[in-house]
């Protein structure tokens, strides 16, 4: 890992949104959204992408990451998909874009895990 980021420079930036009783329709429509706000600011020339979200059922979350050239420009796209989120936290997103091919089961999977990230 490199040095300490700039506060408010580019980077990965992690959207918390607490989603209670969030249904696969509703998801959907939001995930859409997102999609949506963050090609319209692309269009407008700024630097924002949706990398993908993760859905956690049991904690009713819905976690998205974005890469964007500024924390306030990630927040501005949240804001414009107009979905209601907690807070927006610098991140580090490790393999997300990395396919597990070529790679042995060992080393896809976290120690104490096993293939498929069930517990060993």
């Amino acid at each position: 890992m490199t040095g300490p980021e700039p506060p408010d420079g580019p980077g990965t930036f992690l959207v918390e949104r607490y989603w209670p009783m969030a249904d696969a329709p509703r998801l959907d429509s939001m995930l859409g959204r997102l999609r949506d706000a963050v090609h319209a600011a692309r269009q407008s020339g700024q630097g924002v992408r949706y990398r993908g979200s993760v859905i956690v059922p049991d904690d009713e979350l819905v976690l998205s990451l974005l890469d964007a050239t500024s924390m306030a420009e990630a927040r501005a796209a949240s804001e414009r998909a107009g979905v209601p989120f907690e807070r927006i936290l610098r991140a580090h997103a490790l393999d997300f874009d990395t396919p597990d091919e070529g790679r042995s089961s060992a080393s896809a999977a976290p120690a104490g895990h096993g293939p498929g990230g069930g517990i060993s």
